[in-house]
């Protein structure tokens, strides 16, 4: 049996008659996957220079936290192009939100990750900020300071 006589059947036993069934259609116009791309792009060499302010920090660790920062990017792009798709299928469409409800929440849920990824990410790099900036903070600017 596939899944959308599977899900009619379910919902027949509970007194839908998912034929009758239309959801409001609501308009969804994603960027275009070449969109995506530029903004990625230029978010990627954004973080590349914050990365390279970054004085006091190992190459091997920018190195990894920027594989990390375009894994992220690249996993929330990919599950939004996605999402889009399956939005342009759904859309309106009582039985095939029921079929296809359930991958778009995990592309979601994917975006969600990649979004808790990136947060995570941001408070690693904002303490080594914290750090360099403490550390450039020398004996002449604390007296100055405490002079003030």
């Amino acid at each position: 049996m596939s899944n959308k006589s599977g899900i009619k059947k379910q919902a027949s036993q509970l007194g839908i008659n998912l034929e009758d069934e239309k959801v409001e259609e609501l308009k969804f116009s994603p960027p275009t996957p070449e969109d995506l791309d530029d903004e990625m792009d230029e978010n990627l060499d954004n973080f590349t220079s914050l990365l390279d302010s970054l004085s006091t920090t190992e190459a091997k660790k920018k190195s990894l936290w920027k594989q990390i920062y375009q894994n992220a990017l690249i996993d929330r792009r990919n599950a939004y192009v996605l999402f889009g798709d399956l939005w342009s299928i759904v859309s309106g469409d009582a039985n095939n939100h029921a079929l296809h409800g359930p991958n778009m929440a995990k592309y979601l849920e994917r975006m969600s990750k990649a979004n808790e990824q990136l947060i995570k990410l941001a408070e690693l790099v904002d303490k080594q900020v914290q750090e360099q900036e403490e550390a450039s903070f020398n004996e002449d600017q604390m007296y100055e300071h405490i002079k003030q």
